[in-house]
């Protein structure tokens, strides 16, 4: 059992770099509750990848609470945001979005409402973007090198060397691997905690 700082991603990945490392030798079908913002799902399918292990699932809530609680749509892929709550208020008079549930959509106006087909509307937009951005991840964590490329290029908080740390880690042990990356894992931040039970 590991119980580690939610939120952070180094810390996250240390978690993680421990389940993996633990698990490495079974063949058990594994999943992993409520982690998938972005750099979750990248170091997560990374970590499957390293470890060659296939049956690991993760799953997400957070597609649910933004579109239906917060009125909100989000673009996975630059982590954009609209609002189409009553408190912050757009000024769109079209669904910036071609996904196919927003292209069913005649009126804008139909986001904006506070009901249920309005949140479910949301929500299913929100679940899109995250199935297409967990498979896009899924494919391309087969070819390391594009992987790094895409954090790179991209606007991760992921640092490089979380990478080098999980490969460091396969290799040589997790114990060895903190050691060696503990400038990753300093952190001043005291923030929610989760546990994983292994």
């Amino acid at each position: 059992s590991v119980t580690q700082s939610a939120g952070n991603i180094n810390s996250i990945t240390e978690t993680l770099i421990r389940f993996f490392y633990n698990m490495q030798d079974t063949k058990k079908a594994y999943h992993i509750f409520g982690l998938s913002g972005m750099n979750s799902i990248i170091i997560i399918n990374y970590l499957m990848e390293i470890f060659d292990k296939k049956e690991v699932t993760y799953d997400a809530s957070s597609f649910n609470l933004l579109g239906d609680r917060l009125c909100t749509q989000v673009n996975i892929w630059n982590g954009f945001k609209i609002s189409y709550g009553n408190e912050y208020p757009n000024l769109l008079k079209n669904i910036p979005c071609a996904c196919p549930i927003c292209l069913k959509i005649d009126n804008i106006q139909t986001l904006k409402k506070n009901d249920y087909q309005s949140a479910l509307l949301r929500v299913l937009h929100n679940l899109y973007q995250y199935v297409q951005y967990a498979t896009f991840i899924y494919n391309l964590k087969e070819d390391k090198n594009l992987m790094r490329e895409f954090i790179t290029q991209t606007k991760t908080s992921i640092e490089i060397e979380l990478l080098d740390f999980i490969e460091y880690c396969k290799e040589k042990g997790v114990e060895e691997g903190i050691q060696k990356y503990k400038y990753l894992f300093n952190t001043k931040n005291k923030e929610k905690q989760y546990t994983i039970n292994f």
